[in-house]
């Protein structure tokens, strides 16, 4: 880069219009052909060296913000690797969390199953035992009755033993198995 400055202020002062190309003769001022872009190796007019030092200058401010941008890009892809690395991390532990929610609530099921059974056999056994209860009041209704019954009958049976004792009370002595005494006869 030193080496072509040097070449193209030595160009200008000598008033030469470009430099020797790879051993070629120099043209002449008159004689040169209408300004094209440089080719690598070729030398470049001094008119030209503004041009060149200006896009020189736009490019070392493209290169910076190219390079600030590549290094907030590297950053950002930092960052976001590592909320990757942390959303990763965190969908594991919801993962295991899921699982473990999922054996809870499966569990949590067969308890409800278990506890509509249990309550579905209480029920059952509510009725049953209502039903028992009922033919124990009716059977103790019933007896009660018998017993009542077996009184009367017991009470009857006696009225006619009673009965049935004061009639033979009257009829046997009015039968004759008496003895005749001698003071009977009137």
């Amino acid at each position: 880069m030193k080496r072509t400055l040097a070449c193209l202020l030595l160009a200008a002062a000598s008033g030469a219009s470009a430099a020797p190309e790879h051993g070629r003769p120099p043209v002449p001022a008159e004689a040169a052909p209408a300004p094209q872009k440089p080719r690598s190796g070729q030398v470049v007019l001094l008119k030209d060296f503004n041009e060149v030092k200006q896009k020189n200058i736009e490019l070392k401010q493209k290169l910076a913000e190219l390079e600030n941008s590549r290094k907030a890009l590297e950053t950002e892809l930092a960052d976001l690797r590592s909320g990757r690395d942390a959303a990763e991390s965190n969908a594991r532990n919801l993962g295991s969390e899921n699982e473990r929610l999922k054996a809870e609530l499966a569990s949590i099921r067969q308890t409800a199953a278990n506890a509509l059974q249990i309550e579905a056999e209480r029920n059952r056994l509510r009725e049953t035992v209502v039903t028992v209860e009922r033919d124990l009041e009716a059977k103790r209704l019933e007896n009660l009755a018998l017993a009542e019954d077996t009184r009367q009958r017991w009470f009857l049976i006696g009225a006619g033993v009673l009965a049935a004792g004061f009639v033979l009370g009257l009829i046997v002595p009015q039968l004759g198995w008496r003895k005749r005494s001698s003071w009977d006869s009137f």
